[in-house]
């Protein structure tokens, strides 16, 4: 656990922020951080079980209007830096594109940068069919974050959905993938929050994340227990939704892999596991690696984030015309073709010559010895200049 009596802090912003956090109290009921949301609609907030709820503006939602999501972040000033002051570190979660988060992120963002917390942000993108405004604000707002530097990680909503599969009712392609991004913050949170063995922290976090510069981010999580758990653990970190299948390790411009593991692991385990991944990984990409302990017989959980060099658009290729050339069929196409220096005796039929009225002198493989040799193989001679 962190010796120090301010807890980590993973605030909610938005709607699909609110669902994360209230996702994460559901499944952590014995946590050592708070879980708080933030938001205009006062009606959203309501139905949320987390430790504290912020209600910004008058309690509507801001439907789509990220202007209001930003004024509703200055209403509650007050209340905000009293939340983020006695924080040890902040954690945002959220959706771009929607108005309350694309205004309020980096609102919130300003405000700890201020304080002098350490603080991340996990944000969801757009689904790709959404288009039209929601794209652009989420785009926008993905701009100005990674302009002033701020330490992110983006998500790809259409990432989240594939997972829960194409024939799969909407709505519950939905649920999935929060549930699936709740997995993933509480899994890192629980690890920020364990006991430091190699150490890592938030604010570590964030240098890595600013470091990155704006590339396309991932999150792979694997879990297990019992005998071989932490391999089991890295084979399902290797196959997790949020990580993707293009082989992003081998695309990393950044990355953190953290390991919370219980008292029964040994060095040569961690070791060899912790190997395998990182030997994926490019040797320019900058990479940090944890090590968390949690007392007793736990889960052993690997967590990664990755941030990928964006893949540049392939060279175009200029259409050549060609000769098509076909290979030569005999000796003779091949030679003939030497600017006329040099040709073949065209190749006469096999002939006995004096040894036509006598008994044929065979080999082994039945060939004739009193035919020339270079008619029996079919060898062309070479006539000259």
């Amino acid at each position: 656990m962190a010796t120090d009596s301010k807890q980590l802090v993973v605030l909610g912003i938005g709607g699909a922020g609110g669902r994360v956090v209230n996702r994460i109290a559901e499944l952590a009921t014995d946590r050592a951080y708070r879980l708080v949301a933030l938001d205009t609609d006062a009606e959203a907030l309501a139905a949320l079980a987390v430790d504290e709820r912020v209600q910004a503006g008058a309690g509507a939602s801001c439907a789509g209007d990220s202007a209001l999501g930003r004024e509703g972040v200055v209403e509650v000033t007050a209340s905000l830096d009293a939340l983020i002051n006695h924080a040890q570190a902040v954690i945002l979660v959220g959706g771009l594109g929607g108005g309350c988060c694309s205004g309020a992120m980096p609102a919130v963002m300003e405000h700890a940068s201020k304080a002098s917390v350490p603080v991340f942000a996990i944000a969801s993108l757009p689904f790709s069919f959404e288009g039209g405004d929601t794209v652009q604000r989420a785009a926008q707002c993905e701009a100005a974050l990674h302009k002033a530097k701020a330490p992110l990680l983006t998500l790809r909503n259409d990432m989240l959905t594939e997972y829960a599969g194409g024939d799969r009712p909407f709505a519950e392609a939905l649920a999935a993938a929060t549930d699936t991004l709740a997995t993933g913050v509480r899994a890192l949170v629980d690890s920020l929050t364990a006991e430091q063995l190699l150490p890592t922290s938030t604010a570590h976090l964030a240098r890595i994340a600013t470091a990155a510069d704006g590339t396309e981010g991932r999150m792979g999580v694997g879990q297990a227990d019992g005998d071989g758990a932490l391999d089991r653990a890295v084979k399902e970190f290797c196959a997790s939704p949020l990580l993707g299948a293009d082989d992003p390790l081998a695309r990393a411009r950044a990355a953190m892999v953290m390991v919370v593991i219980d008292e029964t692991n040994t060095q040569k385990e961690i070791r060899y596991a912790l190997g395998a991944l990182v030997d994926h990984l490019p040797d320019s990409c900058a990479t940090a690696v944890g090590i968390q302990r949690r007392p007793g017989k736990q889960k052993t959980t690997i967590v990664g984030l990755l941030w990928l060099a964006r893949e540049k658009e392939p060279p175009k290729k200029t259409t050549k015309t060609r000769t098509k050339k076909t290979k030569p069929s005999t000796q003779g196409e091949l030679f003939g073709d030497m600017d006329g220096k040099q040709g073949l005796l065209p190749l006469q039929e096999q002939d006995r010559g004096i040894f036509s009225d006598g008994m044929p002198t065979k080999n082994r493989t039945g060939q004739d010895l009193d035919i020339p040799t270079f008619q029996r193989q079919g060898i062309h001679i070479d006539k000259g200049d």
